[in-house]
């Protein structure tokens, strides 16, 4: 009966199996197609990218591949940031602002350290590092300061940019200043 029904070589001559293999066999031809495509994207250049928006568009819908969404979400944070944030003399830096004092936000301190507490993001260096950047933040925007849920947003940027606090604050920074 188990021969009739699957053959001579067993379960991996089945149909369902087959199936199956074929689906994983066209997910790994669809990643590699995307990873070619953000490959090609990033060595070409944002001045390329202009005349092809609908096509980024839709493959950006689609998902950066996990290997090269760091590097894709770096690109666009800096271009962003070139292309909206104010340019300040003396220029403003990630470590310009971790240097400042803490006291210079007072009350964001204590809503910081209670909401990084909650994110749950691991390990004691995520946390410091999630602390950090949400600080930085908040002495850059002292209207805002800190609102609840920014941890949320600064911690999945630590996570992209794999732990690199300064990418992960200017992405706030550019979701946040440039987003409104």
């Amino acid at each position: 009966m188990f021969a009739a029904l699957f053959g001579r070589r067993g379960a991996e001559s089945s149909p369902r199996v087959s199936r199956a293999a074929q689906r994983a066999s066209q997910r790994r031809a669809a990643l590699s197609d995307e990873s070619a495509f953000w490959e090609n994207a990033l060595r070409e250049g944002s001045m390329a990218w202009r005349g092809r928006l609908p096509s980024l568009l839709r493959h950006a819908r689609r998902g950066v591949p996990p290997k090269l969404r760091a590097r894709v979400w770096a690109h666009f944070v800096s271009r962003a940031r070139r292309q909206y944030i104010p340019v300040t003399w003396p220029p403003q830096t990630y470590c310009t602002y971790c240097s400042r004092p803490e006291g210079a936000v007072g009350d964001v301190l204590r809503e910081i350290d209670l909401d990084v507490d909650r994110t749950g993001v691991g390990s004691a260096a995520r946390t410091r590092q999630l602390r950090a950047v949400l600080l930085a933040f908040a002495q850059r925007n002292p209207a805002v300061g800190y609102c609840q849920g920014l941890n949320f947003i600064a911690a999945m940027l630590l996570h992209v940019f794999r732990g690199a606090e300064e990418e992960a604050f200017w992405g706030l920074v550019v979701i946040v200043e440039v987003s409104t």
